[in-house]
Order: structure tokens, then sequence, then C-alpha cells
């Protein structure tokens, strides 16, 4: 077939490709106006008169344009002649190009001057310009040469002397943008050629057709209305375990599902019932979609539809992996992912189906589980030993499943369980206490021997009156009473402990309450300067007297202020309160407060400590913040940053407790500490005890040694005093010997009239 040199498409094709130029007059008239007020924008956002002269010759080239369409409709059956079509393809080039170049020189100046807005938007509209190369100006190669030199030529002149390396390298990728332009139009072209003049054959559409159907991921069959093959793609046979696809073309779908039969891929037993189903399905009977499992488990889905000859197409694939998916979604909305048992809600549902069965009036029995130290476990082996033994705990707890049990893991170390079917209340408890006795005891976990015990709460119902949001609430409050007396205990609920729990929650409410109207008081404990025997600082100590209830013990609401998380409010109160009641003392007497394990986990402790000195307007070197190694065991660098900042601002540091925590002397080393307190544990006997005597000479001699102020608590008679005194380096002491905790003002008094202060003591130089 002849072609035209200009444009590279055959002769028969070139009139019309001229006509569809300068057609959609909507397009172009859209891409002149965006032109103009994107130019106008940008001369209006840089400032740059460029822009407007730019945005007026855009206007005035389209309608040039304009005009040349006008003339175009006027003069269209000249387009018979060659000469005339290809001099109106040169005229409606030259109008493009002048266009392009505008829009060029437009993306190429707002790059040069590196001015964001103008950036985005010329770059947007020079890249919808190349849109319009492909998409409309393809067949035209000296055409889609002018648009891309018009458009890219001065965007590369524009980034090269912009000067940065980044632009250097854009002006180095536009090249290859700029080529696959020209290459995608340039195959366009040609694949439109090819199709025009019928260069593309029937043998290689069907070669690819067969390459197409051949490699698609589906089964596929097709019959004729006799249910006879007459076309399988090689997928299908493969999955009917077929040597070829020929062998099945011709065959009939009873012949194909015998030879499945006997491939194993279909049971004896269920072919007549496929086959009646795969009929249905490709006579439109039936149009749902039909899984099949195969004899060695995998799952294929077939769907069918009916052509209009009678016949139909049968499709079919392997969705093993779909439905073993599916499966995995559904056990893990079920089950805990750790250790595999029923997950919280499931565990409501096993509940639900045990207990409807059978008779209402046997007895159940709830439990919940907690493993003891577990937390322990964590601190010192490391998570991965406690995943470990949960799941080895885990595999205990399944040992006990049957018809009347189910178990599940709640969270953490909580384990909850029911065991149902018995004839009495008595044989519930003793059945549950015989499998909580069987999960304690020794476990070998990551190499290591772990004896594990466990606590629970036991609640035992008649299935008739059961209902598990109450037994839940109520083997909790078990649970609580067997941790209160100590480890690898279970308690049986009793209504007792209901009432506790709520004197509990009254007190956690009045708590928060007495805490936010500041209705509790502070007392302050002397501690005596072991040389000199003068005051040298006071421990604060908060006391809360109930106005219905009496006094109530820091033993409990210290720990209800911690779990309900009013410790944080707690502990700026007493802050305040102590350094407020300091500046009212002679001297230098320094006051004390203790930050709770819930204080470090809150970032507001230092502003807490600020503020509570600019109210009081106390100096930061007399107040002394005492910290517990249990407080800093679960964030030590935490802690230890939170401490660092509290010792710049000039504040003193106390370990509280000292040797009775886990790792002592590593805190000595990392901690900013300026005191140790020796708890009163080690202080009970060393009068008849030499061996306790020693230990405490010790633990002081090494403290002394590293420069801190030693503080040993819980000294109550002198002969305790005298001996640590004689054989220990003990710089400050406290205690019921030297004085019970006093109000503010009994402290006042103490300092001036019993114990006044004239001089630094040794305890105070030392620290210095």
């Amino acid at each position: 077939m002849k072609k035209n040199n200009k444009s590279e498409v055959p002769n028969e094709q070139y009139i019309p490709f001229v006509e569809s130029l300068y057609a959609n007059r909507s397009v172009v008239l859209f891409g002149i106006i965006c032109q103009c007020v994107i130019a106008y924008a940008i001369g209006v956002e840089t400032g740059s008169v460029i822009f407007h002269w730019i945005a007026i010759a855009s206007v005035a080239v389209g309608f040039i344009r304009f005009v040349d369409f006008y003339l175009f409709d006027k003069n269209k059956h000249s387009l018979g002649n060659h000469r005339n079509a290809v001099n109106w393809e040169m005229r409606y080039t030259f109008g493009v190009t002048v266009a392009a170049l505008l829009i060029g020189a437009m993306t190429g100046v707002s790059i040069y001057l590196g001015q964001p807005f103008a950036e985005f938007a010329s770059m947007t509209l020079a890249m919808a310009a190349m849109v319009t190369v492909v998409g409309k100006n393809f067949a035209s190669k000296q055409l889609v040469y002018f648009i891309t030199v018009s458009v890219f030529a001065p965007m590369f002149v524009g980034l090269l002397l912009n000067g940065h390396w980044t632009n250097l390298i854009g002006a180095v990728l536009l090249l290859p943008f700029a080529l696959s332009v020209v290459s995608l139009s340039s195959n366009l072209r040609e694949f439109l050629s090819a199709a025009v003049g019928g260069r593309i054959q029937v043998a290689k559409i069907a070669a690819e057709f067969d390459v197409a159907l051949n490699h698609m991921p589906h089964g596929l069959i097709m019959f004729d209305p006799n249910h006879n093959a007459i076309v399988v793609n090689k997928r299908a046979a493969l999955m009917m375990r077929a040597k070829s696809s020929e062998m099945m073309v011709g065959r009939g779908l009873k012949v194909i599902l015998r030879f499945c039969r006997f491939r194993g891929v279909v049971g004896s037993n269920v072919t007549d019932q496929i086959e009646a189903r795969l009929i249905a399905m490709l006579k439109g009977q039936d149009e749902r979609r039909f899984l099949l499992q195969t004899g060695d488990g995998s799952h294929i889905e077939f769907s069918a539809k009916k052509i209009a000859d009678g016949g139909g197409v049968l499709i079919f694939e392997d969705v093993s992996e779909r439905i073993d998916a599916e499966d995995k979604i559904h056990r893990m909305a079920r089950y805990d992912a750790l250790c595999g048992l029923p997950n919280r809600v499931y565990f409501k549902d096993l509940v639900r189906s045990n207990l409807a069965s059978g008779d209402a009036d046997r007895f159940a029995a709830f439990f919940v589980i907690d493993i003891d130290d577990f937390k322990h476990v964590n601190d010192s082996m490391g998570h991965p030993v406690g995943d470990e033994l949960l799941c080895r705990f885990a595999d205990r707890i399944r040992m006990l499943v049957d018809d009347g049990n189910c178990f599940s893991r709640f969270g953490g170390d909580e384990f909850v369980g029911l065991m149902a079917g018995f004839h009495s209340s008595e044989e519930a408890e003793s059945s549950a206490r015989q499998a909580l006795h069987s999960l304690s005891g020794n476990y070998e976990v990551g190499g290591h021997q772990l004896l594990i015990t466990v606590s629970a709460g036991i609640v035992v119902s008649r299935v008739s009156a059961f209902e598990l949001s109450q037994m839940m609430i109520k083997s909790d409050l078990a649970l609580y009473e067997s941790k209160s007396k100590g480890k690898g205990i279970s308690t049986l609920f009793a209504e007792a402990m209901d009432e506790r729990y709520q004197r509990r929650q009254r007190l956690k409410s009045d708590l928060k309450q007495a805490i936010r109207e500041r209705k509790l008081n502070v007392f302050y404990q002397p501690i005596i300067d072991a040389h000199t025997m003068r005051i040298a600082t006071c421990e604060a100590l908060c006391r809360w007297d109930h106005p219905e209830l009496g006094p109530i013990s820091p033993a409990i609401f210290i720990p209800l202020a911690e779990e309900t998380g009013a410790i944080t409010d707690l502990t700026r109160f007493m802050l305040e309160q102590a350094c407020e009641d300091c500046t009212t003392w002679e001297g230098d007497v320094s006051v004390a407060v203790n930050l709770s394990a819930m204080d470090f986990r809150s970032s507001s402790i230092e502003e807490m400590v600020r503020v509570a000195l600019a109210k009081s307007r106390l100096k930061p070197s007399r107040l002394e913040v005492e910290v517990t190694e249990s407080a800093i065991l679960e964030d030590h660098v935490g802690a230890s940053h939170i401490l660092n900042t509290l010792k710049k601002a000039g504040i003193r540091i106390a370990l509280d407790d000292f040797g009775t925590g886990y790792s002592s002397l590593s805190y000595l080393h990392n901690l900013p500490l300026d005191k140790v307190k020796i708890d009163q544990s080690f202080v009970k006997d060393i009068a008849t005890n030499d061996r306790s005597m020693k230990l405490v000479a010790g633990v002081t001699r090494l403290a002394d040694e590293l420069g801190l102020i030693v503080t040993v608590e819980g000294i109550e008679t002198l002969e305790q005093f005298e001996r640590l005194r004689e054989h220990a380096h003990i710089d400050l002491a406290q205690g019921f010997l030297f004085g019970a905790a006093l109000s503010p003002r009994g402290i006042a008094t103490l300092i001036k009239n019993v114990f006044p202060i004239s001089a630094k003591s040794k305890a105070f130089s030392k620290a210095s």
C-alpha cells in the first residue's frame, strides 16, 4: 500500500487525519484559555512582566488558530487535492508549534526563576500539552518533533540556567522523557498504520489469543450445546491432571468427570452430583459458584456462563490459598495469636454453647488465673522467654479441655476457665482446684527450669443462675483476695469480698475527692545527723483522715491512688505542701518527698517539681526526692533521664529502701544519687545478730566510699543507734527513737527549741 512520505500513513488515511487535526475545537479552546490564565496567574504571582507578554501572545496565537479553523471549514472541499491537504497540515503545525513554544518558554522561565507556584503551574500545563502529542497528533512525525522540541527545549535551558544541582539532574532526565514521548507516538503511529492497513493478520491474532488463553490463571473449557468440549486451555488440563489440553477436546462432560475421578481429582461417590450441578450452571439454571474440594485437599471454585448458541463456558480456579487465608483470618478472629487458646470474644460464645446444653440445675465453676511473678520472668529473662512460658502454660491448659470445659487467654498472663456438668458445688470447687493445681509446677522454658505457681479466683454457680459478666467480676474479686494472701493460692468467692470491693470502690472515689479538695494532711518525720544529733531533713508523710471511716492507712490509700491514676495528683499535692511547709523552718533543714513508680511514667514530674519550688520560693537544695528501686525498674533509662534533670536543677536525689531490689549496685553506679537509705529490714536485729551488723556495715562503707550520704531507717532503740555509730559509716538516722511524724508546726518547734542548728553537719559537707 503506497504511503505518503509527509505523514507516514497510507494515502487513504491521510485526508481523515488532517480533518482530525481541526476537530475537537472545544478542547483547543479550553487549552488556550488555560494557557492564558496560567501565564497571567504566574505573572501576578512572580511580578515578572514576561509572563503577561506570554499571556498576550497566547491570546493572539489562539485567535489566529481559530481564524485558521474558520478558513478550514470554508475550504474543506479542497482537501481532495493532496497538495492542499499538505498545506493545511503545515498551517496547523505552525500554529500548534508556536503555542507549544510559548508553553515551553513559560515553563523554562518559571524554572529559571525558581518560584514554586510558577514551576508547578507551568509544568502541569507542559505535561498536559504533551498528552495531546500522543493522544491527537501522533500520526504526524514532523508535528511530534516540533511540539516536543518547542516544549522541552526551553525547559531544558531553564533547568541549566537555574544552576542548582537538582535542576541539572532534572535537565538530564528531560531528554529520556522527551525521547519516550517521541517513541510512544511513533509506536502508536505504527500500530494505527498496521491496523488500518490490514497488516495484522488473522493468524497472528489467533496466536496471541491462544497465548493469552493458555497463560490465564484460570482453567477454561468451552462446551457446545451437547456439552462436548470444543476449547480447553492448558491450565484446565493441568488442574484435571491431563497430559495435554488437546486430549480433552471433543470429550463430553461425563467423560471428563470420569477422567477426573480416575485421576483422584473428585470422589467416585459425588461424580453424578457434580455433573448435575455443572450442567445446571452451563444451562444458566444455576448462577451460584460451586466449590469443590479435591482428593488432595485443594479447593477448586467453578463458575459458568451460558452462551448464545446453547453451549457454555466453564471457568474454574484453584482457590486453596484464598480458602487457607480465610481460615487463618477466621482463626485469628477467634483465637489468641500467641498461645492459640480461644480469645475473649470466642470464649463467650463457647461458654454460652457449653451452658446451653444439658441440665440447667447442674453446677459450673468459673475461675480466673494469674501466673505468679510473671512480670519478673519478663524483666529478668526477657519477653521471648515470657512468651514461651505462656505457650507452655497454654499447652497444659489444653489438656484440661473437654466437652464441658473451655479456657481462654484474656491478655498478658491472665487466663480464664469454665468447668461445667457437676452435681454439687463442692464437686465443682474440688475439680476447679485440681485443675489449677495441675497448672503449677516446673516448666522448662528457653533452657531455664522455672517453678511456676498460680493465683486464682473461683466462682461456683448453678448453670441456671450463671451470668458471665457477674462471674468475671466475682472471680476477679476472689483473685484479688488470693494475691493479698500470697502466692500459689486459689480463693473461692464469698459475698464478703463484694462488700470489701464496694468499700474499696468508695475509698477510690473519696480519695480522688480528698486529693482534689486538698483535704489530706502532711506530717514529717525528722531525720537526724548522726554526728551532731541535729535535725537535717524531714521526710514528708501523707495522712488521710476519712470523715466517716476515720484514719486510713497509707498502706491502703497509696496503692489505691496508684491503681486509679490519682498518684500523680497526690505527688503534686505533696510536693507543693512540703515545699511550702519547709520554708517555715529555720536553718537549712530540707524536706524529702517520695516519688512513686507511676510518677516516672509521666513526663510532667520535672514540671511538678519546678512549679512547687516556684510557688514556695524554696531553694532547690532544700528539696530531696526519694525513689525506690521498684520505681525505676520498669524504665531505667527514662527514670535516669528524669533524675538527671532534677539533679541539674539542684535537687537532691535519695535511693529509698536500698538493698531490697534486684540490682542495687548498678543503681549506685548509674543513677545521679546523693543519698542511699538503708531499709529498716536490715536494722531490726543488728543489736543481737553480728551477721546483720556486718551486712549493714559493708553496705554503708561501700556507699561512703562512693561519696554518698548514708541514711539508716527504722532505728527504734538506743542500742541499735550506738552499734550503728560504732560499726557502720552512718551519716543520717531515722526512726521512732528520734520521734514520730509531726505536723509542720511541730517540726518547726522541734527545730527551734530542741535541736537548733548552728553549723552544717558532716553529712552535708560530704554531699557538697
